[in-house]
């Protein structure tokens, strides 16, 4: 769940934004609490699509309490009407960001709030881009005088190369004794 953000601007009062890190919209609630009551009443918002919407903003223009708003989107500017006399019943959208509801209440806000608007969607994974690896070097390779284990090793004290093969079945060395071979002079 999380909230819109309300667009602030006392000429845009029906106007509240997608925050970036929603993928996809699925409902809106906007608390209808009057300023003196206790408990929060939170109602559905109806989505319209917008040539819906824009004709039932128009059965309003002959309403006394009409605001007119000019919303910018994608560099170009909209005109819509909304109510000042009610909490919010509908809502539409412009594009991918900005909602654009039909009321708001004059009376108790001068924009629709953000702490009032309860939507739930699906979020986009934030990717962090972090290494918080940490080398951890054995104390035994940090303080030895030797070389590590790994370079140890034991061969036969007579091997002779000259018969070594990489074919099958060829083996010319047997084994008696062994030799420790390191790396120390």
């Amino acid at each position: 769940m999380f909230e819109l953000n309300a667009s602030t601007d006392e000429e845009l009062p029906c106007v509240m934004h997608i925050p970036d890190n929603i993928k996809r919209l699925d409902w809106v609630k906007y608390n209808n609490k009057p300023d003196d009551e206790t408990y929060n009443k939170y109602r559905d918002v109806k989505y319209y699509n917008l040539k819906e919407f824009q004709g039932m903003m128009n059965s309003f223009r002959m309403s006394t309490n009409i605001i007119e708003m000019e919303v910018p989107s994608n560099s170009e500017v909209f005109e819509f009407i909304c109510r000042s006399d009610k909490h919010p019943e509908y809502y539409t959208s412009i594009d991918d960001n900005t909602l654009i509801f039909d009321s708001y209440s004059a009376d108790e806000d001068s924009t629709l709030q953000k702490s009032k608007a309860m939507c739930k969607g699906v979020l986009l994974p934030i990717f962090t881009l972090s290494d918080s690896f940490t080398r951890v070097l054995s104390s035994a390779l940090v303080f030895s005088t030797q070389p590590p284990v790994s370079v140890w090793g034991t061969v036969p004290s007579y091997l002779k190369l000259r018969g070594f093969s990489w074919k099958h079945g060829i083996n010319h060395f047997m084994s008696k004794r062994t030799l420790v071979i390191s790396s120390r002079h």
